[in-house]
């Protein structure tokens, strides 16, 4: 059986392509053309190393992504579950309660304990991070929330989507909020999120994690933000196990 990754690498010569292409005679990376994404690559994800994310609370639900880092460890957006009372974390078709032990506003990471993703008869497989900053013009894959689930476009995105790497720049952000700045570093990446994609991990070639998704810039679109692997290395470092609380709601979210 052709594995997730051979799959994936039958598309990148064809991708690479595109990049090379919008980047010929570009000085400045915000100038490259978009890369298609979404025609590029559609295959199904069964390495068992992403779940979707439902969380209950603020007088509704919220549905993103999230990748395991570490069995029993799911990484994904803090603006996710950000005011909950419950979160599920999904993983084929069964359902595991997961519990809040991270939660960070100004970089918009959660991390959550599901102490169920430890069971034998469940094939989960932790997602390796890659070291350091992905190379403008590489090539990226977009993981979607549900290994087991419908193509990507069937409601929340369950499929795989091809993203081209723009760059990575330091920018000034919003925490969830709106309400504080931050500096930080990003990658940007020709690609068009959709809802629930968010905290959907950013694969190389190699199946490293080189980024977790965050949000489209509507003013630029097709472009998008990811938090680069760098941050998300420094944040995995220290998992623990007891409940934290989910921070007030979002407004308008």
């Amino acid at each position: 059986m052709v594995s997730l990754w051979q799959r994936l690498a039958l598309n990148t010569t064809v991708m690479l392509l595109a990049v090379a292409t919008a980047g010929c005679g570009a000085g400045n990376q915000k100038n490259l053309s978009p890369v298609p994404t979404g025609s590029l690559l559609h295959v199904p994800v069964q390495d068992g190393g992403t779940v979707r994310i439902t969380a209950v609370g603020c007088g509704g639900t919220s549905t993103g992504a999230g990748w395991i880092f570490r069995r029993e460890y799911v990484m994904t957006a803090a603006h996710v579950v950000a005011g909950s009372t419950s979160i599920t974390a999904t993983l084929a078709v069964a359902n595991h309660l997961a519990h809040l032990i991270y939660f960070n506003a100004a970089l918009d990471v959660a991390i959550l304990f599901v102490p169920t993703l430890q069971t034998p008869t469940l094939a989960t497989r932790p997602l390796p991070i890659a070291p350091g900053y992905p190379q403008r013009g590489s090539i990226g894959y977009l993981i979607g929330g549900n290994p087991y689930g419908d193509g990507y476009g069937s409601g929340p995105p369950y499929g795989t989507v091809g993203v081209g790497v723009r760059g990575v720049e330091s920018m000034t952000t919003k925490n969830i909020y709106g309400t504080a700045n931050i500096t930080r570093t990003m990658i940007l990446l020709s690609a068009s999120f959709v809802e629930g994609d968010s905290g959907a991990p950013i694969v190389n070639t190699k199946g490293q994690v080189i980024g977790m998704a965050l949000d489209t810039v509507p003013a630029k679109q097709p472009t998008a933000l990811a938090i680069p692997a760098t941050t998300l290395i420094s944040i995995s470092r220290t998992p623990r196990t007891t409940n934290i609380g989910s921070g007030p709601c979002i407004p308008g979210h």
